[in-house]
């Protein structure tokens, strides 16, 4: 829960930016409460805002509704808050309540003024690119449809195709009959049913450029995909050719190639090696992963076995040399009880003389 709650704090930080917008908002909200005269204005603007601020930011239902929509788009949700309606009421009744229309009239300009400041200005830099045509598309996307348009003809009903994450967009606006079955961003995809997970193998496929070219072209076979469009970066523009595939052309960030209508068996002979291959160095790389863990352990163990020894060793010694004290002390005590006994039997036996001598003198 309380990473959920960290994720929606990042999210509602994404959605009001530096904050200026939303401070004014909040200041209209609690002036929305104080200023409506009727329940249904305040049940529109503040009970409304409340609940959903609520709903949205509680981690139970916002851990729901980030799993219908994906948690990478939550900030989204955000546009449900009526940010510019209660702003424009509550100014609206903060002007109905000046009687004079000179000061009506620097109240909105102050207004005006307000809300310029405290936001962006839309045409600054940035925010738009000029493009040079007609259908307002980045040029990439113009020269990548002309050059397929031109080799499928005007007949073609749909069009198969898979093209880099970048023109999945725009593709489509220029003419539908694309058809693409893998989108944009479409690993991120909230519903993650059976065809998410095929499309997501041909993603992974066809956008990585360290997958070797006749694994990536048996994936667009499968999808019966006709034209596929590459990086310039990627490598294996170079050798596509080889698996009788057509460069069509370029623009000036791609390669477009035609695929052919099936491939041979060689290509397949190729993809099945390769597969192997991979199966085996992955195998042989986690083997290596597990015995530099199991050397790590038994170096551990041989630690822990090498103190034990230690400890049983002192241990031991310290036993000998207590054995060796009693031994010793033992022989002592003994001499000395029995030189106790042999003075104890002098001293008696002197005493018994001297009683003796005195009797006979008497």
């Amino acid at each position: 829960m309380e990473k959920t709650f960290a994720k929606v704090l990042t999210a509602f930080q994404e959605y009001i930016g530096d904050g200026r917008y939303f401070i004014i908002f909040g200041i209209c909200l609690v002036l929305c409460f104080l200023l409506a005269r009727k329940r249904e204005e305040i049940h529109y603007f503040f009970h409304y805002t409340l609940i959903l601020g609520i709903v949205l930011f509680l981690p139970f239902t916002a851990q729901f509704i980030a799993k219908g929509i994906g948690s990478d788009v939550y900030w989204r949700m955000f546009w449900m808050v009526p940010v510019v309606l209660v702003i424009a009421f509550v100014l609206t009744k903060l002007i109905r309540f000046i009687p004079l229309v000179s000061v009506k009239g620097i109240l909105i300009a102050v207004c005006c003024e307000m809300l310029i400041i405290t936001g962006t200005f839309i045409y600054s830099e940035g925010q738009f690119v000029e493009v040079p045509n007609d259908y307002k598309l980045p040029s990439d996307t113009l020269q990548v449809a002309e050059i397929i348009l031109e080799d499928a003809g005007e007949d073609a009903e749909e069009i198969r195709l898979t093209v880099p994450n970048t023109l999945a967009c725009d593709l489509r606006q220029y003419d539908a009959r694309f058809i693409m079955p893998v989108g944009r961003n479409y690993e991120s995809m909230a519903v993650q049913d059976e065809r998410y997970e095929m499309a997501l193998d041909l993603s992974e496929k066809v956008r990585n450029p360290h997958v070797y070219p006749p694994i990536m072209l048996e994936a667009l076979e499968d999808y019966g995909c006709q034209y596929v469009v590459l990086s310039k970066n990627d490598g294996r523009i170079y050798s596509l050719s080889k698996y009788e595939c057509v460069e069509l052309g370029q623009s000036n960030s791609y390669v477009i190639f035609k695929l052919p209508d099936q491939l041979n068996e060689a290509t397949h002979e190729e993809a099945e090696y390769l597969r192997e291959r991979t199966a085996k160095e992955e195998a042989a790389k986690v083997a290596e992963e597990n015995g530099t863990d199991t050397a790590a352990e038994a170096e551990t163990q041989e630690g822990t076995d090498a103190a034990d020894t230690a400890a049983t060793g002192s241990t031991a010694a310290a036993a000998g040399t207590a054995a060796e004290g009693v031994t010793d002390t033992a022989p002592d005590a003994a001499d000395t009880a029995a030189t106790g006994s042999t003075d104890a039997a002098a001293d008696t036996a002197a005493e018994g003389v001297s009683d003796a001598a005195g009797t006979t003198v008497q």
